[in-house]
């Protein structure tokens, strides 16, 4: 029969490459919606784990007060957040066919 993605042992390359573009395009337009160049660096990070934006100053900041993990954790559960809810479709469909 047919092997799926799954089963195959590969997962769709176009879903993965839209949720890249898509975290990218956020992470530009945060600084371009956002009037507070500092604010939407700390959201770039928090939101989506990109720390470009921060410089060095507000690193030292975070670091200083302890906060640095804040940083890199709020960055990587929405991450996972966005890795979950992009495969429980595949899944379902796996599932439903399998």
């Amino acid at each position: 029969g047919k092997l799926s993605w799954f089963e195959k042992g590969t997962a769709p390359e176009n879903k993965t490459a839209k949720l890249f573009k898509t975290r990218q395009e956020l992470s530009m337009a945060l600084p371009v919606m956002m009037e507070d160049s500092v604010a939407s660096a700390i959201a770039n990070a928090m939101l989506l784990g990109d720390k470009q934006w921060l410089t060095p100053e507000i690193r030292e900041r975070y670091s200083a007060a302890g906060l640095s993990h804040v940083l890199a954790i709020s960055g990587m559960h929405v991450g996972i957040v966005v890795l979950v809810f992009s495969l429980v479709p595949m899944l379902l469909i796996f599932f439903k066919n399998g």
